[in-house]
């Protein structure tokens, strides 16, 4: 939709104030969502809710202030026939398509709109605005984008940025508010981002479907900045895989004659059998009798510490290995943790693993509450900041996810589903772990000599198990009882040849590419470049920007994969389909799946909301790099037999049920629990139930509600109140509606 963005509100009046009157200054807070907005009145008096917004009064500031709130973006920017009517057609004549000035619009749904309009009357007669949105880029530019299009963007701005909604934060929030232009560079960098990615999205997207059409796949092939290199880290995992060949390995082991008997080892392995051979004759290992003698029995007590606090990373792995759970799932639980009512966890989009001292303070006060919430009554036996969980220094916006100082009844407890339990309990659980004492082990290794070679084995014994006792369920007995002997000592031995392989590569778990995200595979050598100091200089860019994407956006690149079909996950594996490992191979030459690049693309980003580069500098970067790739790639794609692969897509697109009878652009595809469109993130909510009344829904029976007539045959034996019925389902526009068989009445 657009809107004119005039200056004639006369019509708008001020909401009353606590005495009748307007204040000198009147200001309005701008939330994110409806229910951050109820999170800021729960921290103010006498709140009214009025039509779409509220006032509250604050009495540390004896002020009123009145809050609106948008429910995430409303803005998105223009698509490209609302630039040129040509640009509306796919053409490949017509790449690249890159405005001259980037404009937004308001999104069309009514929500959108009926908020908009509110927020803009209220903006309006306001002296001042606080951004009271998320504290990232995407919440500055959710809220500058309203501002702006509202007329207000010139209006004096404060920023409230906080980590937690209980109302102690927030009254702390609001007392302590920040200049609004220290965080304008974080909209540019948001506006940055959003801007490369539709060009990218929209060039790349036209031009490999339209070329690939032309050799005789016509499907959609949706190409983008930080998608496109996930992809390329999930198809190496397959590929090699794929090529793995197992090889032999040779070693020996030593069986000591003690009691028990305990196994010795060398450091020493083999892939040729023949090398191996030589090497025992040159160590006459093959002689009998053979002795072993004590060299060395060195013993040591080792301590480990709780692991770091989470951050959503971190949460999102642990979660997606002990509960199975998607990171898109973990992070809308974390986030309905956080959101009023509940508002038990901090910030969940947080990438950091430290608290500061502040945070420490109140944890250490309610360390008692949270262990009775999670039952786990230890002693404590310091309450000390430890360095590895506390660092002012480390805490740059936000702080790692810990529980808030709400504690909640057993009544808000008991009302958390299953999984929403599971996340609060992790997360308190990681959170009191650094109150207990370390684990404790003692190390004992014994070191032996048999004719000239050396040998070792490790012991490992538990003495106190401090904090692990948190994670009884999780713990493995992985205590190693070793004899005792003493240095000189010496015994029998005999020497087993072992003959192994080497093992594949495992395929991803959605868990495990999380972390892969963040490093692009190159820490665990999944992924290097042939030059090696241009390897470590990915290294190093990647380390600073935490690889592809951010927090906020990983999981949902995650999702957007599925969506295209480029990845299925089954059974908690990622695996890449045909249609992935196509896309994946047409741009496989090119920088978009290149980590150094992607890295050095999200450097620029990070470095334009830090304020040390220009949005337009990196926009103008990647509209040349658009330029590039649409010429290399009309003339590449020209030359190649895709026949087999034509085939092997289409048998694979099958898994897709039916085009999407309400947008006409998306796929109904199963989703586990329900059957839905997979162009939902365009707005298209159309979806199926997989059980009406008792009765499982069939894919027939899906593509049949989604053909033109819209209506399944007779389905016998729903139930109703301890009744059944047969009836069909009728598709009328979204709803799934119930026809019931007429009836003959025969004469």
């Amino acid at each position: 939709m657009f809107i004119d963005i005039g200056t004639n509100d006369k019509a708008c009046l001020w909401p009353t104030s606590i005495n009748g009157k307007r204040g000198k200054n009147m200001r309005v807070i701008l939330a994110e969502k409806s229910s951050q907005a109820q999170a800021y009145c729960d921290a103010m008096e006498r709140v009214q809710k009025k039509d779409g917004y509220y006032t509250g009064y604050f009495r540390e500031l004896d002020e009123t202030f009145v809050i609106v709130h948008a429910k995430g973006h409303l803005m998105e920017l223009y698509d490209p026939i609302d630039y040129k009517e040509e640009w509306g057609k796919w053409n490949l004549k017509d790449l690249p398509i890159i405005p001259e000035e980037f404009k937004f619009k308001l999104k069309t749904d009514k929500e959108s709109k009926r908020l908009f309009e509110i927020a803009r009357k209220q903006l309006r007669m306001a002296d001042s605005v606080i951004v009271g949105t998320d504290g990232d880029r995407e919440g500055e530019n959710i809220a500058r984008l309203i501002m702006k299009m509202a007329g207000c963007e010139h209006k004096p701005t404060q920023r409230l940025w906080i980590n937690s909604l209980v109302p102690k934060k927030v009254k702390e929030g609001l007392l302590n508010l920040q200049d609004g232009n220290k965080y304008k560079n974080k909209y540019e960098e948001a506006q940055g981002r959003q801007r490369a990615d539709w060009i990218v999205g929209i060039n790349a997207s036209r031009l490999f479907t339209l070329a690939l059409k032309d050799k005789g796949i016509n499907e959609k092939f949706s190409v983008g900045r930080v998608q496109s290199a996930t992809l390329k880290l999930i198809y190496d995992r397959q590929i090699a895989i794929e090529q793995f060949e197992p090889k032999p390995i040779f070693s020996i082991e030593a069986i000591v004659n003690t009691n028990p008997a305990i196994i010795l080892k060398t450091t020493d392995k083999f892939e040729d059998k023949n090398e191996f051979q030589k090497f025992i004759r040159n160590h006459r290992l093959n002689e009998k009798p053979l002795k072993a003698i004590i060299t060395d029995v060195e013993k040591e007590i080792k301590p480990s510490f709780s692991p770091k606090l989470f951050s959503l990373a971190t949460l999102q792995t642990y979660a997606n290995k002990k509960y199975k759970l998607s990171p898109k799932k973990v992070l809308d639980i974390v986030q309905t943790l956080y959101d009023s009512p509940l508002k038990l966890v901090t910030y969940p989009r947080s990438d950091c693993e430290y608290i500061t001292e502040n945070e420490f303070e109140y944890i250490q006060k309610h360390v008692k509450d949270y262990q009775n919430i999670v039952s786990q009554p230890f002693e404590i036996t310091s309450y000390e900041p430890n360095k590895k969980y506390i660092d002012n220094k480390k805490v740059k916006e936000h702080y790692a996810i810990v529980p808030t100082e709400n504690i909640p009844s057993k009544e808000t407890l008991d009302s958390l589903t299953k999984d929403q339990r599971n996340i609060y309990f992790a997360i308190i659980t990681r959170t009191i772990a650094m109150f207990h004492k370390p684990y404790e082990y003692e190390e004992t290794v014994i070191s032996a000599k048999i004719q000239d070679l050396s040998f070792y084995v490790k012991g490992k014994v538990e003495i106190t198990k401090g904090w692990k006792e948190l994670y009884e369920e999780e713990a493995e007995n992985n205590d190693v009882l070793l004899p005792k002997v003493n240095a000189g000592e010496s015994y029998t031995v005999e020497i087993e040849e072992k003959e192994g392989k080497t093992s594949p590569p495992k395929p991803l778990t959605e868990g495990q590419l999380i972390p892969l995200m963040q490093t692009c595979g190159l820490r665990d050598n999944d992924f290097s470049l042939e030059d090696e100091e241009e390897t470590s200089e990915a290294i190093k860019i990647l380390k600073e920007v935490e690889g592809l994407g951010t927090s906020a956006t990983r999981a949902g690149i995650i999702e957007t994969l599925q969506d295209n079909r480029y990845i299925e996950i089954k059974n908690n594996k990622v695996i890449i389909t045909k249609k992935g490992r196509l896309i994946c191979e047409m741009l496989a030459d090119t920088l978009l799946t290149n980590p150094l690049m992607t890295g050095k693309w999200e450097l620029f980003l990070k470095e334009i909301g830090e304020g040390k580069q220009k949005k337009e500098t990196f926009i103008f970067g990647i509209s040349k790099f658009v330029e590039k790739l649409i010429e290399a790639k009309k003339v590449s794609i020209k030359s190649m037999d895709l026949g087999e692969e034509m085939e092997e897509i289409q048998k694979e697109k099958e898994g897709a049920i039916c085009e999407c009878p309400i947008c006409k652009k998306g796929n109904i595809v199963d989703r586990k629990s329900f059957f839905g469109c997979t162009n939902y993130k365009e707005g298209c909510k159309f979806t199926i139930s997989k059980s009406i009344l008792g009765k499982n829904i069939t894919k027939p029976q899906v593509k049949k509600l989604c053909d033109e007539k819209g209506k399944t045959g007779l389905i016998k034996g729903f139930e109703k109140d301890g009744r059944t019925f047969d009836a069909f389902l009728k598709r009328e526009g979204m709803k799934i509606n119930f026809e019931f068989e007429k009836k003959v009445v025969k004469n």
